[in-house]
């Protein structure tokens, strides 16, 4: 209907010879398509984003066998290999081995989790340290990733209130015009001023604006790595006024640091320091990973131990000369049948039920020898974003946590 009115304005102008307002007429029309094209393209690109974090590739295992295939060739029911720094190629299930995997690109959680026998793993998601098998569940269009590429292009065809309030402003007002431009030219004869009265009219401003920016916000929202599954949900959030946020990478960072350490008066600092630095030195676990990290910025070499194990999901030991030094959970102080003391277990506990740190404990020669807690980084901007969303009518925020 819009491209019909252009058009009938476009020869009226010509008709009475009014070339500039034919010009106008076609810039306009083109910056529009220029524009559209633009918006699209962004959209366009925010998927392609997307797909980018799709493996091309995957170590299929078979009879024993593992061969390089393209992921397009994996089957349901077909065992992936997923090795330490490749990425998921298809949503399944473990079925040999565990990892530490990062699904930050399907749930926004940047604090990697671990994944044994039994666990569901997604696609894009990345495999920092260990070494899976994954059973393939759901492969091509039904992963994860594919189903969010789905989404994002679903979005930009479901209208809004506005953008359907717009066509129908469209589809009475355009024959509404036409029907008044024909009585004007009965009555003058006139049609220049016919043509002035189309130019005048044109609803290219409202039909065209609306579906453009929600369009774009869509595309912007992706690249941020928001899927919004429509334009309705925008019109939704201004009416808004309980909002829920997850705490990790959105409130914080996503990056823990060492926030606390502790150590018994006997040892001294760059002792204590050094045995951690030496236990964590070859630790896969990413915050063992910014513990060494912590604790190697204090001395310019820092040995390798003459004996080191790893307890997935508990901590490291390692033995250097005649040292032992053990550092990490609880599930350390059981695997190595340590004692906490009454005092600290009590500290400990006080601790966990304000939800405060992850809180890692080291022991020298099986005896206790203080404890390192880490914790996320709370945004700077934080503080300043609650304020705003309140200014914009959000009266309740919520903090979403597994603390």
């Amino acid at each position: 209907r819009i491209e019909a009115f252009n058009s009938f304005a476009l020869i009226a102008s010509f008709a009475v010879w009014e070339i500039r307002s034919a010009a106008f007429i076609v810039l306009m029309l083109a910056f529009a398509s220029l524009l559209d094209w633009f918006t699209q393209s962004r959209t366009h690109g925010a998927m392609e984003e997307l797909l980018k974090l799709k493996p091309e590739t995957a170590l299929r295992e078979r009879n024993g066998n593992i061969e390089e295939v393209a992921v397009e060739a994996i089957k349901k029911g077909d065992e992936v290999v997923v090795k330490a720094g490749a990425r998921v190629p298809v949503d399944g299930t473990v079925v040999f081995g565990s990892a530490l995997v990062n699904e930050s690109s399907v749930n926004g959680e940047s604090v990697p989790a671990q994944k044994v026998v039994g666990d569901a793993v997604f696609s894009s998601t990345l495999n920092e340290s260990g070494m899976v098998k994954v059973r393939a569940e759901r492969v091509g269009a039904d992963s994860t990733i594919e189903r969010l590429v789905a989404l994002v292009k679903e979005a930009s065809l479901h209208k809004s209130r506005s953008e359907k309030m717009a066509d129908r402003f469209a589809g009475i007002f355009l024959p509404l015009v036409l029907a008044f431009g024909a009585i004007v030219f009965f009555i003058t004869r006139d049609i220049r001023m016919t043509a002035a009265i189309f130019l005048v009219a044109c609803a290219d401003d409202m039909a065209l604006a609306i579906p453009l920016a929600t369009v774009a916000a869509i595309g912007r929202a992706a690249q941020r790595g928001v899927i919004v599954k429509g334009g309705e949900w925008f019109e939704a959030l201004a009416r808004m006024n309980t909002l829920v946020l997850d705490k990790t990478g959105t409130l914080t960072f996503g990056a823990f640091a060492v926030e606390e350490a502790y150590h018994i008066p006997e040892i001294a600092e760059d002792e204590f320091w050094r045995m951690v630095a030496v236990a964590e030195k070859f630790s896969e676990h990413p915050v063992g990973k910014i513990v060494f990290r912590e604790a190697a910025s204090r001395f310019e070499e820092i040995p390798d131990p003459d004996e080191f194990r790893a307890y997935k999901g508990s901590g490291v030991w390692a033995r250097i000369r005649e040292k032992e030094v053990a550092v990490g959970n609880e599930g350390i102080i059981r695997e190595r049948n340590l004692f906490l003391p009454r005092n600290i277990s009590e500290m400990m506990e006080k601790k966990r039920k304000a939800g405060e740190h992850t809180v890692f404990f080291v022991f020298f020669n099986a005896e206790f020898a203080g404890f390192i807690s880490v914790a996320d980084q709370i945004r700077p901007e934080a503080k300043e974003s609650m304020d705003l969303l309140r200014r914009l009518g959000v009266s309740r925020v919520i903090m979403f946590t597994g603390d």
